[in-house]
């Protein structure tokens, strides 16, 4: 429920803003990217200086291509609670990026959302199990440019403001 992923946003946030080491690990499954972009743009909403994820499914090394999206670093300092993060406009938390925002929807509605200016939608493809030979160059992240978004219930987006070439 949005009441317990509250709860357990903000008892990781104390922890965060008390400067600890902490590694956030969630088992997903590798095929479905909603659940993995969900879980990653969980992460990015309460990063501090010493968070870290690990997304995992099995005991062999894997890698996953949304490592990788050139979001940048956090704006200002680790919040205080995920409260701060709410915008109502939009109905759904929002955290600022040096090259981007990442917003997500932990309720039970889809939010549609009008982002008033053209950002890059992340969207990834490939992962899991690194192959014998670790040639993961199929596994990449598309980026489709966007003013609008609909974000369904237990979603994340990132969204870049410019992409490298």
């Amino acid at each position: 429920s949005e009441q317990d992923w509250h709860l357990q946003l903000n008892r990781i946030l104390r922890l965060t803003n008390s400067k600890k080491n902490i590694i956030l690990q969630q088992y997903i499954d590798p095929r479905n990217t909603n659940d993995r972009l969900f879980v990653l743009s969980n992460y990015l909403l309460i990063k501090g200086e010493h968070t870290f994820i690990n997304m995992e499914y099995s005991s062999l090394p894997e890698w996953f291509p949304e490592y990788e999206i050139p979001i940048g670093k956090p704006i200002g300092d680790s919040p205080q609670s995920i409260s701060s993060l709410y915008r109502s406009d939009w109905n759904v938390y929002v955290r600022k990026y040096s090259n981007g925002i990442v917003i997500v929807n932990p309720s039970n509605e889809t939010r549609s959302i009008e982002l008033f200016q053209e950002y890059y939608q992340a969207l990834p493809f490939g992962g899991g199990i690194i192959p014998v030979d670790a040639n993961i160059s199929e596994w990449t992240i598309d980026y489709r440019q966007t003013s609008f978004v609909e974000l369904g219930p237990n979603q994340g987006l990132i969204l870049l403001e410019k992409i490298s070439t």
